[in-house]
Formats: C-alpha cells, structure tokens, sequence
C-alpha cells in the first residue's frame, strides 16, 4: 500500500495546488502534452474540477507561502485532466471561489 492510499479521506470542500497533465490532439503528429499548475477543488477527498494557477498573495511572504505550496504539489503525484471529464473552473480574475479553502495537511 503506498502512502498516498494510507491518507485519511478528508471531509467537505477544499482546494490545493497540483500539477496536471493535459493531452492536446489525437494523432503522434499533432499530439502535444503539457503539465501545467492548477488549483485543484475538492469534495470530500474526491478531485472535482480545476482551474490554472497564478501565483498571488497580500503580501510578500502571502506570495513566498503560496510559491512554496506549489513547489510542495511537483512531489503529488500528477493529475490527469481526462478524469475530471473537462471540467475545468472559471477563475475570474484569478480569484479563489469563497467557499473554499486551502487543504490544511497538503495530502490530498
């Protein structure tokens, strides 16, 4: 059993920080793969949707904070945009929705 499998499945709406692997196009030609940031939205442990990630804070050790969780997320294992069957979040001005709030213990 990996450690990941031995987390406690957390309860309720969360978001954090993770990378995404993303396929463009059908065919070896034309196919590109891209990783990319995202805030990843949770319900009860379960990854529902997503939106890109910009890094931003109040301040400058509210920026560092956020600059070291998403370095903290490239150690996550990666996620699959095909399992959230595109859906991905409007962030208008790259505002957080409200409801939500940060993963406290980084393991989802």
């Amino acid at each position: 059993m990996n450690d990941e499998a031995r987390q406690p499945r957390q309860v309720g709406s969360y978001w954090n920080y993770r990378v995404l692997r993303q396929e463009h196009g059908s065919a070896a030609p034309g196919r590109c793969i891209e990783y990319r940031m995202v805030e990843a939205y949770y319900e009860n442990g379960e990854p529902y949707g997503y939106c890109d990630a910009q890094p931003r804070g109040d301040s400058l050790d509210e920026l560092r904070r956020a600059l070291a969780m998403m370095h903290e997320a490239l150690e996550k294992p990666v996620l699959n945009a095909e399992a959230f069957n595109d859906a991905e979040l409007p962030a208008p001005n790259g505002a957080k929705p409200s409801p939500w709030s940060p993963d406290p213990k980084g393991e989802a």
